[in-house]
């Protein structure tokens, strides 16, 4: 019997259809200024004492893990009340303002906290807040230079995080007068678990995030005397103040995906200067009929040259499946000429789909469409739906396939959907250790032309040619891809060789490996060049199997290093690890969160002491003889 090899198959499916898009919801949110008035009113806003907030400062002095330590200052108890104006003003949200009409000059902070009162397990969670930090005069230096959120549990122990405030021109994370919603992945430490990234980050180690009991607010401000060009809403006493929006928490799948975008944008509309970027699309995240309870979790983006980035995110009740959300994007704030070309991006946390639809993307200038040019001033921006089909049993492994779209499917074109070519497409599976080896800490951010990517092992995506042989996409064999057409890719399919044309494949993704592609794509631009091209990529992470393994202590390890199991020194024959040593075999949970899983989550993993790990350290490290670091799994504790 022939022999089979494995190629890479793709096929053109020219069909009209309607996407899909998922959407999510807080389990606690405070917004809008009647709800801020009843927190006031009921006491679950404070203003925070001075004994708190030496505790407060003491613990920045002592934990700072990451960054830059909070600036020195002096206490000031704060006065709280909401402002309620329209959204021509600052907008609804709870106002904090300190100090008096003789206050001296100097650095002068205040804190504000909020008794939480909810589920007080806080360690797979989002959590939102957005502010206003202004500056009071911009001759004299008074100014807000620091806002801080931090998460005190109920002993006292305090995790918290900072963010520098400076001008547009400044690369602080938080600009003067410009509202920013902050968000807190609350399952990663450190600076990067904040977006925007904070500037400092403290944890004391005794600091349990199953146990939150307050959250903790704090604004610094340089005080000069003097007139100040806006006093805080509401009182007439030119002093320090700030105004936060929203305040929301909202759960995390027990065990998300990432997905993500990056695109080339060229400034194609000529004899005109755009300074905002927008894109509009759908995305699916959580179970059909989830009531949008698992919304996409935005984890990074990418701003090319623009300071200023925002996004909402809100359910699409269009679709019954309550499992759509829509994604609203700008970038804005900096002039963008003609003939520039700039580089954006979108990387997502999502639940149980791979799926950016419905894309388009369009130049603005002080927020009016620049409508001008072949494309009517949009540019093309595609979507994706990836299904991985990874099997529970690993011995039922389905096909996989990648499919491109463009356009929204409905079968008539519209403003933003823009007919183009695939004149290149290439393909690379790798484990996320090998991700990280190829493209750095921040592999994301190397999905760009010169970046890292280039590195990248890619093989090349084919289609038939006029005698029926695959050959690679190429500029001499493009694919079209015009308006409301969907390109499948099939990967990891066995079919019988061809006598003549070129082996393409394979691409096996094994759960947990990420898909990284990229196309180059052939249009008509704005400025009527019918040869534009355009890179873009697209990374996913494929479904876990939801492996689970312990972390006792086991000698039969990786490493081959013995460990110990009591404080004697006993040697430990836990058979913890899977693979290594095995005989015995450690015992594996294949399907954790199917039925069942001792402990309060599941933290995915191939292995107990090598690769990668979501929590995200091995459970057991052997050549430190350290057991007991999957923190996840310790069964019933804390019952009476």
């Amino acid at each position: 019997m022939e022999k089979k090899k494995r190629f890479l198959l793709m096929a053109l499916l020219l069909c009209v259809s309607v996407g899909t898009v998922v959407a999510g919801s807080p389990f606690f949110s405070i917004q809008g200024g009647m709800e801020w008035q009843d927190a006031l009113e009921n006491g679950q806003v404070q203003p925070v004492m001075p004994h708190d907030w030496d505790e407060y400062m003491v613990q920045w002095d002592q934990f700072l893990v990451e960054g830059d330590p909070y600036p020195q200052n002096d206490f000031i108890p704060c006065e709280l009340y909401v402002h309620s104006g329209p959204s021509s003003d600052l907008g609804e949200g709870l106002v904090m303002a300190w100090g008096n009409d003789n206050q001296p000059d100097g650095s002068f902070s205040s804190a504000w906290e909020y008794d939480y009162g909810v589920d007080p397990d806080l360690s797979n969670c989002t959590i939102t807040i957005s502010v206003l930090a202004p500056q009071f005069s911009n001759t004299t230096g008074s100014q807000i230079n620091a806002v801080s959120f931090g998460m005190k549990d109920m002993n006292g122990n305090i995790r918290s995080w900072h963010w520098a405030v400076g001008p547009a021109s400044s690369t602080a994370p938080i600009k003067w007068g410009v509202p920013t919603t902050i968000t807190i992945n609350t399952a990663v430490p450190g600076v990067a678990a904040a977006n925007p990234v904070a500037t400092g980050y403290m944890n004391n180690p005794g600091f349990n995030i199953t146990l939150v009991q307050w959250f903790i607010v704090d604004e610094n401000a340089n005080w000069v005397g003097g007139p100040a060009n806006v006093p805080p809403p509401g009182t007439i006493v030119p002093r320090p103040w700030n105004l936060w929006g929203q305040l929301s928490v909202t759960r995390h799948a027990s065990n998300p995906i990432v997905v993500g975008t990056n695109i080339d944008v060229h400034m194609d509309i000529p004899g005109a200067i755009a300074n905002d970027f927008h894109i509009e699309g759908r995305i699916e995240s959580g179970l059909p009929n989830g009531n949008w309870g698992n919304p996409p979790v935005l984890v990074q983006h990418v701003d090319g040259p623009f300071p200023f980035f925002d996004i909402q995110i809100i359910p699409d009740t269009s679709q019954l499946t309550q499992n759509w959300f829509l994604i609203k994007v700008k970038w804005w704030g900096v002039d963008i000429e003609h003939c520039k070309v700039i580089h954006l991006g979108l990387k997502f946390e999502v639940t149980c789909h791979n799926i950016i639809i419905d894309l388009k993307g369009w130049w603005t200038f002080n927020g009016l469409r620049l409508a001008d040019g072949f494309n009517g001033g949009f540019v093309p921006v595609i979507g994706f739906d990836v299904q991985d089909r990874i099997s529970a049993d690993p011995r039922e492994q389905e096909p996989q396939m990648m499919q491109l779209r463009n356009g929204n499917g409905d079968g008539q074109q519209q403003d933003g959907e823009i007919n183009t070519e695939i004149v290149q497409m290439d393909l690379v599976a790798l484990p996320p250790e090998m991700l990280h080896e190829f493209l750095g800490p921040n592999p994301f951010a190397e999905l760009r032309p010169e970046g890292a990517q280039e590195h990248l092992p890619w093989i090349p995506v084919g289609k038939m040619d006029p005698t029926g042989q695959p050959m690679p996409i190429r500029p001499e064999n493009p694919q079209d891809f015009h308006v409301d057409s969907f390109f499948d890719v099939f990967f990891d399919i066995e079919i019988a060789p061809p006598e003549t044309g070129v082996a393409l494949g394979p691409v096996h993704l094994e759960p947990g490996d990420f898909l990284v592609s990229r196309q180059l794509l052939r249009f008509t631009a704005n400025d009527g060049n019918p040869e534009e091209l355009r890179w873009f990529f697209e990374i996913h992470e494929a479904h876990q199997r939801n492996n689970d393994l312990g972390d006792a202590p086991d000698s039969s390890n990786n490493f081959g290093v013995a460990m110990t199991a009591y404080p004697s020194g006993v040697q430990a024959m836990y058979p913890t690890v899977y693979g290594a040593g095995s005989p015995p075999f450690g015992p594996i949970h294949w399907m954790p969160t199917a039925r069942a899983h001792l402990g309060r989550n599941v933290t995915g993993e191939r292995e107990a002491d090598i690769m990668f790990d979501m929590d995200p350290t091995n459970n057991i490290i052997p050549p430190k003889d350290i057991p007991d670091k999957d923190l996840a799994d310790d069964g019933v504790l804390g019952l009476p």
